[in-house]
């Protein structure tokens, strides 16, 4: 009964107490007359009324509050910049070469007299010519002739040779059509154009002698369709 009885006793004991030391603490501060009103005691004034509980509640009241730790705001990042593409270097051009001027080639014109493919047979002739540095020769229409009548003589007896049981020899044949020559010469071919025959003859170490000399200073030409070959060339040369 005792240990119960002192549970209730010192609690109370001690609540009394400590109501006693905040009731005295309003005191000290100001002096409380009969009709409540406010002492001066210097340049402040304390109120405290009988049965003034206000200084126990303030002292629990006046308790420091803990200060909000404020959220950090995020520093703002700057935006990444778009880098600058390089400036592209110009590529160097290439030096412009001179074109070369072609060689002139020799060039009769249109002889009168001749065929499209004599005409073209002598043209590829003074080229060769002009290439070696020897002097073009001239179409003699009296040797176009002769060659004519060679290359036909052949389509005719079927036969491939200078000479002919009919005309006799290569020589005597020119000098029957053109007697101022003392300087006579032959090539033959035969062949599908005039190309092909051109360098046939020219592949022919005796043939290319015979275009390439320069004892010759004229020539006749005659082709004629027919035969095994598609065309028979007859070239006489006389200088």
């Amino acid at each position: 009964m005792k240990r119960q009885l002192r549970k209730v006793v010192v609690p109370v004991l001690l609540f009394c107490f400590i109501f006693t030391i905040f009731a005295s603490a309003s005191v000290a501060v100001a002096a409380v007359p009969a009709d409540g009103s406010a002492l001066q005691t210097g340049s402040s004034a304390v109120v405290a009324k009988p049965g003034d509980y206000g200084s126990f509640f303030k002292f629990f009241q006046r308790r420091p509050q803990p200060t909000p730790t404020p959220t950090p705001t995020p520093t703002p990042q700057p935006e990444p910049q778009p880098v600058p593409a390089p400036t592209p270097m110009p590529e160097p051009q290439p030096t412009p070469q001179p074109t070369p001027t072609p060689e002139p080639q020799p060039d009769q014109g249109q002889v009168q007299g001749l065929s499209a493919d004599e005409q073209l047979m002598l043209d590829l002739i003074n080229q060769e010519r002009a290439k070696a540095g020897v002097a073009p020769l001239k179409a003699d229409l009296r040797m176009v002739q002769s060659a004519r009548v060679k290359s036909k003589d052949m389509i005719d007896n079927n036969y491939f040779s200078h000479t002919s049981a009919t005309l006799g020899s290569f020589a005597t044949l020119i000098r029957k059509y053109a007697p101022d020559y003392s300087y006579l010469g032959e090539n033959l071919a035969g062949n599908r154009t005039v190309q092909a025959a051109h360098t046939a003859l020219m592949n022919s170490k005796g043939h290319r002698k015979n275009i390439l000399n320069p004892n010759y200073t004229h020539i006749g030409v005659g082709i004629v369709n027919g035969g095994p070959y598609g065309k028979m060339f007859t070239q006489h040369f006389g200088g």
